[in-house]
């Protein structure tokens, strides 16, 4: 089985695919570790590679082919991306949802220690460093618009529309254990 973890930023995408893979004993990709690495290739960082990705569909269309390929030729694994249901359509496909200012604040105490709530490490935005919660929700805000438009455009697919999902959870509230095991059962 295939799962795919979706969702906005700071909902907890990483840290549930981590430890579901664990649970599960399958192997966890991440699109965002293949981000870093294409971003390597080209010799350019994170965000320069974003920016790239904006102006030329074909490192998108990199990305994306290796992660249809995956879905394709691999089995038992957990990936958490945001194009998983569009690239990956057979998956259990979870979408986890949650406050703004929620989601921010994780960010911020993320970016600012070096690791979520959960101790788990991150590379996720070492590169920008944010001076208040407002400046990581204008920088969510900008970037989930900015991808959901180019999203749009090269797939007409839009990664928010949560009937796409088998399942969609918000987590505001909700502790990882929690949202692990709500997707355990609701696999079952």
């Amino acid at each position: 089985m295939i799962i795919t973890i979706s969702g906005v930023s700071g909902s907890g995408k990483s840290t549930t695919a981590e430890i579901l893979a664990q649970k599960l004993s399958y192997k966890k990709y991440s699109m965002g570790d293949l981000q870093r690495k294409l971003a390597e290739k080209y010799k350019l960082t994170t965000v320069d590679f974003s920016k790239m990705e904006a102006k030329d569909p074909k490192f998108d269309l990199e990305r994306d082919n290796i992660m249809k390929e995956l879905g394709e030729k691999e089995d038992d694994f957990v990936i958490d991306t945001w194009l998983g249901a569009r690239f990956i359509p057979h998956a259990f496909k979870v979408f986890l949802d949650s406050d703004l200012e929620k989601r921010a604040q994780r960010i911020f105490e993320e970016n600012n220690l070096g690791r979520n709530a959960a101790g788990v490490s991150h590379k996720r935005i070492s590169e920008k460093k944010f001076k208040s919660v407002d400046d990581v929700k204008e920088f969510l805000m900008q970037k989930e618009t900015i991808n959901r438009d180019r999203w749009l455009r090269l797939y007409k697919f839009d990664f928010l529309d949560k009937s796409n999902y088998d399942l969609v959870l918000d987590t505001t509230d909700m502790t990882i254990r929690e949202i692990v095991n709500e997707i355990l059962q609701e696999m079952k």
